[in-house]
């Protein structure tokens, strides 16, 4: 049986985005752990449809520090992405995903936080999310009445 990853990665070039979003006091991941911004970065990513090869490997963080919900995260990320519950079977794999939906999200969360737009990224993010419950509850309704 194959040995699950030790680590997840992140692209060498994207480093010094993550450590600005965990270095500037006005950020919400300020002294944040690594693996707190690669999963909203991974986020990110996904909610823009957006996912891209790593060029450079650099290890982020150890995969012995995700807790059981932040693997249930990356693991229903994997499943939505390839349609089939099978890829849990390629640990490799699922964490290749989360990492290339990581490598395109966190340039969406860098220009999130640090955007000029008035108001805290926590309170747009909360709108963000607000918008698409509701949108996603119309198209749900909508379905059960077929």
């Amino acid at each position: 049986m194959k040995k699950k990853p030790d680590r997840l990665y992140v692209d060498k070039d994207d480093l010094k985005d993550f450590k600005l979003l965990q270095d500037e006091k006005d950020s919400p991941f300020y002294k944040r752990e690594n693996k707190d911004v690669f999963i909203m970065a991974t986020i990110m990513g996904l909610k823009y449809g957006a996912r891209m090869a790593l060029k450079s490997k650099e290890g982020f963080f150890r995969e012995e520090y995700l807790n059981n919900d932040e693997r249930s995260i990356i693991k229903a990320i994997a499943i939505s992405e390839e349609k089939d519950v099978s890829v849990l079977n390629d640990m490799d794999k699922v964490y290749q995903i989360a990492e290339e939906f990581a490598k395109a999200g966190i340039r969406y969360l860098r220009d999130s936080v640090f955007t000029k737009e008035h108001g805290s990224y926590l309170k747009r993010l909360e709108s963000e999310l607000l918008e698409d419950f509701e949108k996603y509850k119309i198209e749900d309704s909508r379905e059960l009445k077929k």
